[in-house]
């Protein structure tokens, strides 16, 4: 389950946990690593006056995390949801996320883009932008990752989806999909198929208004898990690891 204190949406709240990765760290493009760190920063500023708009105490919920008695859908628990469609029937939502898995001792890590339909009850979406981070550490190994991931499922305001623990959720979608360590040649390539299902629930950020360095944001947001596999291939091996934490924020910004 999610580790609040080493959140992707959360992480500039919480450096003090969880050392920063220095920008000159990023193999490959570091155009793309910047892209990726300012979209992460984004959806941290987003995140953090919505939980102070709501009255939610962010040291608080540290301590418990810390003490291990916070997942991913208690928190989630905690957060007003959408009870109704915005006026426009569809957002167009971006942020960033973040998978851990037991026994990888890697994370991978990038920007996520998520499209809903109200009025179809469908979204869509794509983990694109990746990195694998090795260690979480300041003096991280931080290797881009070519390709993208997409997925797509239900929303239903109303009933909602029920996951694997029994936990109700407003949004369900599943993706597959392969990302490529970008500095392997082809002879010694390794591949990491993601194969995950998304819960998560619609948050009501219309009240928010303009948020410093951020901009105007829109009428809907979106917090939740990923839940799944990833198969890492090399020309030696394959290995399947079960993710053991994994976690979203995405927000619209008004036109």
């Amino acid at each position: 389950m999610l580790r609040i204190s080493c959140l992707v949406g959360l992480s500039a709240l919480v450096l003090s946990g969880c050392a920063a990765i220095e920008e000159d760290s990023a193999a490959g493009d570091q155009a793309l690593y910047n892209a990726f760190l300012a979209a992460r920063g984004d959806s941290d500023t987003v995140f953090a006056a919505y939980l102070a708009a709501n009255g939610i105490d962010l040291e608080a919920l540290l301590e418990l995390e810390e003490d291990g008695e916070l997942t991913t859908a208690e928190i989630a628990a905690l957060l007003p949801t959408l009870s109704t469609a915005p006026a426009s029937s569809t957002a167009q939502m971006t942020g960033a996320y973040k998978i851990t898995a037991s026994g990888l001792n890697s994370t991978i890590a990038g920007r996520i883009t998520m499209d809903v339909d109200f009025a179809d009850g469908t979204t869509s979406g794509v983990l694109h932008n990746n990195f694998l981070d090795a260690d979480g550490t300041a003096d991280s190994s931080v290797v881009e990752l070519d390709g993208n991931v997409g997925f797509s499922g239900n929303v239903d305001l109303t009933d909602g989806f029920h996951d694997a623990n029994n936990v109700n959720w407003q949004v369900q979608a599943a993706g597959e999909g392969t990302l490529v360590d970008a500095t392997d040649t082809a002879e010694t390539s390794t591949d990491y198929r993601l194969d995950f299902d998304l819960h998560g629930d619609l948050l009501d950020v219309s009240a928010m208004g303009e948020i410093g360095g951020v901009g105007d944001v829109g009428d809907v947001a979106s917090y939740g898990e990923i839940d799944g596999n990833i198969d890492v291939t090399s020309a030696d091996d394959t290995t399947l690891y079960d993710v053991s934490s994994g976690e979203y924020f995405v927000f619209e910004q008004a036109d």
